[in-house]
């Protein structure tokens, strides 16, 4: 890639970040004191492939299981300092972008780590 260049391309002014209720801009995630599992059980469906997820709008939600993960970055300026890239570890084709401030990676990050603390415990 040569200098200057970017990373992600804008497409036109009518493509935008979105703000919704549930996540609003610079808060998909937000630091939390006590990151506890979830509090509803996932039900896996019988063909071992989806699932039924408690969703944050009070919702369930039908989700595909990946085994393992794709992870990739970039830089995402102007709409964001980062793109977190992720693909399921099976193969699949679509995968995820979420655009983060540093902050939100940082609270990401400490996310991460608080799952892996409560996983060392027991």
């Amino acid at each position: 890639m040569m200098a200057g260049s970017s990373f992600l391309r804008m497409v036109g002014t009518a493509d935008r970040e979105l703000e919704t209720p549930i996540w609003p801009r610079d808060r998909a995630c937000p630091p939390r004191a006590d990151f506890a599992p979830m509090s509803r059980p996932i039900i896996v469906l019988s063909s071992g492939d989806r699932c039924i997820v408690p969703h944050p709008s009070g919702f369930e939600a039908v989700a595909p299981i990946a085994r393992g993960t794709h992870l990739a970055w970039a830089p995402a300026k102007p709409i964001g300092d980062v793109a977190l890239v992720q693909f399921g570890g099976n193969g699949e084709p679509e995968g995820l972008v979420t655009i983060l401030s540093r902050a939100g990676l940082r609270n990401l990050i400490a996310d991460l780590q608080a799952i892996d603390a409560q996983l060392e415990q027991g």
